[in-house]
């Protein structure tokens, strides 16, 4: 199941890379999140983005929901293996497909958005901004490849990575799901 879309951005100047994203979600009570080996990042092409899902609810029921039934709130959080590259003045649109699930009666809801967390520009190495699987204190972490046009030395470790702050995040929903038991 499709649970959102989303693009990225690059201006005309550079490439920019990106290796995190948290998904903030809110439902009703009555949806679940399926595991999180069953969540995926899909590009334009229908390519997966090799990476990492984790979740701020723990693991819940043996590991099968991401977020539980109970939980009207949390975040999906995605940990790309390596950088993603979007050339400059290119963009890239990506999909989150999962399993959900309902368990009530009626009409459920399940709503996604990335949204800027960040209240301070903040630049270091990758390592530093990210500091857990479940950091999210920024909703987006990126490279705008700095040290590379500087000396030809950009990496994970180079001191050109920041969060969400510079980024125009526009908070609104990347899908909002009506569900019908």
């Amino acid at each position: 199941t499709v649970l959102g879309n989303f693009t990225v951005e690059a201006d005309a100047s550079a490439p920019i890379y990106w290796k995190k994203f948290v998904f903030n979600v809110s439902k009703t009570s009555g949806v679940t999140v399926g595991a999180t080996s069953s969540l995926s990042l899909k590009d334009s092409g229908g390519n997966t983005i090799t990476g990492t899902f984790s979740t701020t609810s723990g693991s819940l029921l043996g590991g099968l929901e991401a977020i539980s039934s109970t939980a009207t709130t949390g975040n999906l959080i995605f940990i790309a293996t390596s950088e993603e590259e979007i050339p400059a003045g290119t963009s890239e649109a990506y999909k989150l497909e999962g399993d959900i699930g309902t368990g009530g009666s009626g009409t459920e809801t399940l709503n996604l958005k990335i949204k800027a967390l960040s209240s301070s520009v903040s630049t270091a190495a990758y390592a530093t901004l990210h500091t857990s699987a479940a950091d999210v204190s920024e909703s987006f972490v990126w490279s705008d490849n700095a040290a590379d046009v500087v000396d030809g030395s950009h990496s994970e470790s180079s001191l050109d990575w920041t969060n969400d702050e510079l980024v125009i995040i526009n908070d609104v929903w990347i899908s909002k799901m009506s569900l019908t038991n």
